[in-house]
C-alpha cells in the first residue's frame, strides 16, 4: 500500500509490522477510508487524498487517474 512512514508510521507498532502484508493492507485501507470519509460524495478528491492530502490539485489529479483506471478495468 506504500504507507508513508513519515506521516503514518504511528499507525503500526514498528517498521517491521508494516512489512507484514496483512498489517500493511489494513493500515493502507484505514488511511484510504479516512481520506474518503473526509469529503463525502467526492471519490476523486477522497481517493486522491490517499496520495496527497494537503495538495488539492495533486489529490484530484491522482484520484481521477485511479477512478479512470478502475473504470477501464471494469470495462466501463
Amino acid at each position: 500500500m506504500q504507507v508513508n512512514l513519515r506521516w503514518h508510521g504511528h499507525r503500526a507498532r514498528s517498521l517491521e509490522a508494516l512489512l507484514d502484508p496483512a498489517t500493511n493492507v489494513e493500515v493502507g485501507a484505514d488511511i484510504l477510508a479516512e481520506a474518503l470519509a473526509s469529503v463525502p460524495g467526492d471519490p476523486a478528491l477522497g481517493g486522491g487524498r490517499y496520495h496527497a492530502w494537503q495538495d488539492k490539485t495533486a489529490a484530484y489529479r491522482y484520484g481521477r487517474k485511479v477512478l479512470a483506471l478502475a473504470a477501464r478495468l471494469r470495462g466501463d
